[in-house]
């Protein structure tokens, strides 16, 4: 899956991963009113080591302010519409997406919030705003952390949420100072459980991944 024309179509080819042949393509126009900006898969039945029809669930994420679910069932067909549609950023561009099947829960995050979505209906579980403290210095000074804008975000089976967030330390003038980049730990309810300061250079994380105990 990718962005298909930068308007907003979904470009899709189905490929026999033992040969790399492309067995398959097509491109949907107008899955979205702007361009695709992040997408996360996860699968689902058989495909993840369960009971049922094995398949894949996809997320996409984009420049509108929305965000879409897909599911592809059958190596024959490929989906020409989303199954759900989901909302909550007023219009702000999604950075990144995420799902977990395991838990039934899928996330989208833009740069002042993360909201997270049941599978099964599409309905917002919960919305919540970046940390209020992401470095815990209270002497820090004038500063603003919002989330970063970047594809990487992961849910835990456990049922966690990893973000990226930037903090900009401000000069007393408002203007921007230094940037630092944190991974910071939320629970579904949206109660922030801790940061990680990333070392200065090396810059946001383009891909995150749980291991399969969820940690």
């Amino acid at each position: 899956l990718s962005d298909g024309d930068g308007r907003g179509a979904l470009s899709m080819q189905l490929v026999d991963p033992s040969k790399g042949n492309v067995k398959g393509e097509a491109v949907v126009p107008s899955v979205h009113s702007s361009r695709i900006t992040s997408i996360a898969m996860d699968p689902i039945g058989t495909a993840a080591g369960h009971g049922g029809v094995g398949g894949e669930l996809a997320i996409l994420g984009s420049a509108d302010g929305g965000a879409s679910l897909w599911r592809f069932m059958s190596s024959h067909f490929l989906p020409l519409r989303p199954r759900i549609r989901m909302r909550g950023h007023g219009g702000s561009s999604i950075y990144a997406v995420a799902l977990s099947s395991a838990i039934n829960i899928c996330a989208s995050i833009s740069m002042e919030r993360c909201c997270i979505f049941s599978i099964g209906n599409g309905a917002m579980v919960r919305s919540f705003p970046p940390p209020s403290d992401s470095l815990q210095m209270p002497n820090l000074g004038r500063s603003k952390t919002t989330f970063c804008d970047t594809p990487a975000l992961c849910i835990s089976v456990q049922g966690f949420v990893v973000t990226v967030c930037k903090t900009t330390l401000l000069m007393q003038d408002g203007s921007p100072l230094n940037d630092i980049i944190t991974l910071h730990l939320f629970s579904l309810e949206g109660v922030s459980l801790g940061s990680k300061v990333l070392e200065p250079g090396r810059g946001a994380p383009n891909k995150i991944f749980c291991t399969p105990d969820g940690t």
